[in-house]
């Protein structure tokens, strides 16, 4: 038993070395430009820690091929969403389609920095990245419209001025009064109120997650459960307006940011 127990310590013991600190310092040593202890080891690592987050992005810092290196990229974001270097390989994903001139690609990728990873250090940069996409995808408006929503959100964040410069005379026709605002509440009034219903989901966190990530680009939403046929959908929901053409200038609007199909409902 004594034996067992010294084995299982020691295993953990030997696992917390390569997989944690010791790890960490050869992955800076990587991005420093000292590669050898890293490529003497990469293969025992990845024997042993095949699945491990950490594990994952020192091998793709190593893979000289472009295309190989963003397939590993791609399985840390979706494997390991919550790991330490998840934001690092996000940035490196949307920098790759970046410089392939893949804009629209690269965008989908830099917002993913604002919507999940808003403690990162790439915030600012994969902010001014994501407004800079869209620009030279044409989007202007829909640049300028993020842009005041991220000055709403991420006060401390610069907005490089090159891209201020550039979104000075664009306008945003959509218009949205209130979608800087995070939390809402429904107002006092007994007339039909129009809302925005972007989606009904019968797992709650699918629901919650939806809200936060509306939320994470300043659009007021909430979630309201119905009951349909003896099952409760929760709704996720964003505004109140007091008609239906208010409505549908936001309706337009999340189709464009976010590749909703949302439907206006009442309440």
């Amino acid at each position: 038993m004594k034996k067992l127990i010294f084995i299982f310590v020691f295993s953990f013991f030997t696992s917390f070395l390569i997989a944690g600190p010791n790890l960490d310092r050869i992955i800076g040593d990587v991005i420093s430009g000292n590669s050898l202890e890293a490529q003497q080891k990469i293969q025992a690592l990845l024997d042993d820690y095949p699945n491990n987050g950490d594990v994952l992005y020192l091998q793709a810092l190593l893979i000289s091929d472009g295309n190989d290196a963003i397939e590993i990229y791609k399985k840390i974001y979706k494997m390991h969403k919550n790991n330490k270097y998840a934001d690092d390989a996000v940035m490196k994903i949307g920098e790759y389609y970046y410089v392939s001139g893949l804009y629209i690609q690269a965008a989908e990728w830099f917002k993913k920095i604002h919507m999940y990873y808003r403690k990162s250090e790439h915030l600012e940069n994969g902010i001014n990245l994501f407004l800079k996409c869209l620009i030279i995808a044409g989007s202007n408006d829909t640049a300028s419209s993020y842009s005041q929503t991220f000055n709403t959100i991420f006060p401390k964040v610069k907005i490089d001025n090159r891209i201020s410069e550039s979104l000075k005379f664009s306008t945003d026709d959509i218009g949205c009064t209130g979608c800087n605002v995070i939390e809402e509440i429904k107002p006092e009034n007994k007339k039909k109120q129009f809302t925005i219903q972007v989606g009904a989901y019968s797992k709650r966190e699918n629901a919650e997650l939806a809200m936060y990530n509306l939320r994470s680009v300043g659009y007021p939403s909430r979630i309201y459960d119905v009951k349909k046929k003896n099952k409760i959908l929760h709704t996720v929901r964003c505004g109140f307006y007091e008609d239906r053409k208010s409505a549908e200038k936001i309706k337009k609007r999340l189709r464009i940011h976010l590749g909703y199909d949302p439907i206006i409902v009442s309440e």
